[in-house]
C-alpha cells in the first residue's frame, strides 16, 4: 500500500515514506482484527474484552451493528491493500478516541488510589 498520490498532490508537503505507511497499516490491522476476533468470538482471553463493560463501548462500538460492518470492510480492505477512506478512518478513530478515554479514566483511579 503506498502514499495515496492524490493525497500527495492536495497536500505536496506531507512527507510520509512506504515503509511508514505499511508499519501504520500492520499497526491498524493488527488492532481491528482484534476487534473483529472479539466481534465474532467474545473471548475473554482477547484484550478488547475488558472494554466490554465501558458503556461508549458497548453503545457505539459493541452493539452497533452497522459499525461492525465497516470495520469489517476496513479490515477487508487492509488486508487486500486498498485505501481507507475518510468515513473509515472516521470510525476507527472513534475506535481510538474511546480506547483513550478509558486509558485516562484507568490513569486517573491509578494516581487517586496512589494519593
Amino acid at each position: 500500500m503506498a502514499v495515496d498520490k492524490n493525497i500527495i498532490a492536495a497536500h505536496p508537503k506531507i512527507q510520509v515514506a512506504d515503509d511508514e505507511v505499511l508499519n501504520a497499516k500492520h499497526e491498524l490491522l493488527g488492532i481491528l482484527s482484534k476487534l473483529e476476533e472479539f466481534y465474532d468470538k467474545g473471548d475473554p482471553t482477547n484484550y478488547i474484552y475488558q472494554l466490554a463493560e465501558n458503556k461508549l463501548f458497548k453503545k457505539h462500538i459493541l452493539d452497533n451493528v452497522e459499525y461492525r460492518e465497516h470495520i469489517r470492510e476496513s479490515v477487508n480492505k487492509l488486508k487486500n491493500n486498498q485505501s481507507l477512506n475518510n468515513e473509515e478512518l472516521t470510525d476507527i478513530d472513534q475506535f481510538v478516541s474511546i480506547l483513550d478515554n478509558e486509558a485516562s479514566m484507568l490513569y486517573r483511579k491509578l494516581r487517586s488510589t496512589r494519593g
